[in-house]
């Protein structure tokens, strides 16, 4: 497949996408480092990817907005939380 083809292609992949692909049993090992990021105030799990989950969430209230959905304070604590822990794990590679 064409690399310009690929890249666009991902474009279309959604958060949950690419936790399934981080996830998978093969090449979770390649991104544990980086990717396996507890909660808050969790001792954590063997994969700590529940935040993708929420980020995806989170993602949604701009992508898809309604009257109902907004952003509240803690959730921007929670993208900061997950954004230093992300480039930090990502540096120490």
């Amino acid at each position: 497949m064409d690399l310009t083809i690929s890249r666009l292609l991902l474009q279309f992949i959604d958060t949950i996408e690419y936790k399934k692909i981080v996830e998978d049993k093969l090449t979770w090992p390649l991104f544990k480092s980086v990717f396996n990021i507890p909660e808050l105030g969790e001792k954590g799990y063997s994969k700590n990817l529940r935040w993708m989950e929420r980020i995806n969430e989170l993602r949604r209230i701009p992508a898809h907005p309604t009257e109902s959905r907004h952003y509240k304070v803690e959730d921007f604590e929670y993208i900061d939380y997950i954004y230093e822990q992300f480039i930090q794990r990502l540096q120490s590679i």
